[in-house]
């Protein structure tokens, strides 16, 4: 293979496209939500977690070439990409090396060069194996502890950096080695093949709009069905009226007849539910390491002093339950939403019947999971109260119930947004819209909590609602009044979402 064939698998513009954004939120993140000085940001993120991004990236083609049916018939394959990583690898290091150096003066060079190293080599690590059907666990348990190391192991991280710059530098290198080593394994490497619907994410960036992701639609939809063995529920409806309230159902059937109510809410809304539960985890375990004194009771009482409305958000652990499960439940149902808005079959109504009946479905279905993601956090804070032996107030509620507030509008209208005919404008609006997003759940946590709380912020928020029910609406309605009903679909596949 030579350097043609590795970058036409690599997509460099994407690539570094993909980079700059993720290794700026990575800084952004650092600096805001964690508290980390701009200095300590700064090499933390070209040394660190910017690497393990780059590395992710760099790894995800490769990854894709490995999980075509084609890939066992390439001859000498899995040694020439391993090369041409390997390569990657070293020119990036170089790359990031230099500003650190420039920029760190207080960690030792030696030390840097060891946890770039390792950053960039422990994506590797990733089998990409499946758990539970479609679960991946891996990349999960990479930022879970990416977030316990900004959050609770930075003090120790620069103490052994600065006391033995060498060992790290030899640990980084010897990790290196191992993830090669295991990585590019027969066994790591053997059946990825019979796994066809891994991508990467150069090929599912929403603005690429190419056969490829096409392609990646394709391959969910053939293997949602040949992975699900359960037959549809019984259509026991005679016939069909004429309201709107018979064509949800129909419309509803069409699309999710193969589960039921409660397995369909589950399965939107699992991944926020466990959020919360699996960061106090996270942060107790770290806690324990750092200090053996440490107690869930400390850890709890922490949560419900930030949680309160004029509570300030002073550790990184509380920051992140009160932001990232808000987050969490607008992912959630923001899919649910475009999943039950992309019709199943052509049905024999008017245009117009069709948009209505499948907003109506997406906007309940977006209320059952939005209320069943804040239910189960405000749940697991209860139970996480009872373990701690502390007395459970509604009042440490405050903060998420402002950041849960301001989710509706930026829900609802991110569907809209999703609905727009050109791709260009799609991609934009999404990128728009989820920045504000971020900023508006940061902003109802650190700024505006008391102002969303009072009679006028509610009033601002079920207005900011209405009026983006209405413009998501007009968008649907558009949308269906000029798109071809045979192949509703295509401008979500082209967005990388599989709609099975």
């Amino acid at each position: 293979m030579n350097l043609r064939a590795y970058l036409t698998i690599l997509r460099p513009g994407r690539t570094l496209f993909a980079a700059a954004l993720f290794v700026g939120f990575v800084y952004l993140w650092l600096s805001t939500l964690f508290h980390a000085p701009a200095p300590e940001a700064l090499w933390l993120t070209l040394a660190l977690f910017g690497p393990a991004v780059l590395g992710i990236l760099l790894l995800g083609p490769l990854d894709e070439v490995m999980h075509r049916s084609v890939f066992p018939l390439l001859p000498d394959a899995r040694r020439q990409l391993r090369r041409w990583h390997l390569r990657a690898l070293t020119v990036t290091a170089i790359i990031l090396f230099v500003p650190a150096v420039i920029f760190a003066d207080t960690i030792p060079a030696a030390a840097l060069l060891g946890l770039i190293v390792a950053g960039l080599s422990l994506p590797l690590l990733n089998s990409r194996h499946r758990v539970m059907g479609q679960l991946r666990l891996h990349s999960l348990l990479l930022i879970l502890g990416g977030i316990a190391l900004a959050a609770t192991g930075r003090p120790a991280l620069i103490a052994a950096c600065q006391h033995a710059p060498w060992a790290v530098l030899i640990a980084g290198f010897a990790l290196a080695y191992g993830c090669f080593r295991i990585g590019f394994s027969v066994t790591h490497t053997g059946n990825r093949w019979r796994d066809p619907a891994q991508f990467c994410l150069q090929s599912t960036l929403p603005f690429v709009g190419t056969d490829i992701s096409l392609l990646v639609g394709q391959q969910m939809r053939q293997q949602t069905h040949e992975g699900n063995d359960q037959t549809a529920r019984d259509w026991n409806t005679a016939a069909v009226g004429p309201s709107l309230r018979d064509w949800v159902r129909v419309t509803h059937h069409a699309r999710f007849g193969n589960m039921s109510r409660l397995r369909h809410l589950v399965q939107f809304g699992f991944g926020g539910i466990i959020m919360v539960p699996l960061m106090l985890g996270v942060f107790f375990a770290m806690a324990k390491i750092i200090s053996a004194d440490t107690t869930f009771a400390e850890i709890y009482r922490m949560l419900a002093t930030a949680g309160r409305n004029f509570g300030r958000i002073t550790r990184p652990e509380s920051g992140m339950v009160f932001i990232l499960s808000p987050l969490a439940a607008y992912g959630f149902a923001l899919l649910a939403a475009v999943t039950a808005a992309t019709p199943a079959l052509a049905f024999p109504i008017a245009r117009e019947r069709l948009a209505g009946s499948l907003f109506l479905d997406a906007t309940r279905l977006v209320v059952a999971v939005y209320a069943a993601n804040f239910l189960g956090t405000a749940l697991s804070l209860y139970v996480a109260s009872q373990i701690a032996g502390e007395t459970f107030e509604p009042a440490m509620l405050h903060k998420l119930l402002a950041a849960y507030a301001v989710l509706p509008p930026t829900i609802l209208f991110g569907l809209g947004v999703l609905l727009l005919r050109h791709g260009f404008a799609r991609f934009m609006g999404a990128n728009a819209y989820g920045l504000v997003c971020v900023l508006a759940v940061v902003g109802a946590n650190h700024l505006f909590t008391d102002f969303v709380l009072s009679p006028l912020g509610w009033l601002s928020c079920i207005a900011a609602t209405a009026v983006s029910v209405w413009l998501s609406w007009l968008a649907m309605r558009r949308h269906f009044r000029t798109c071809n009903l045979l192949q509703t679909g295509g401008s979500l596949l082209k967005l990388g979402i599989g709609i099975a």
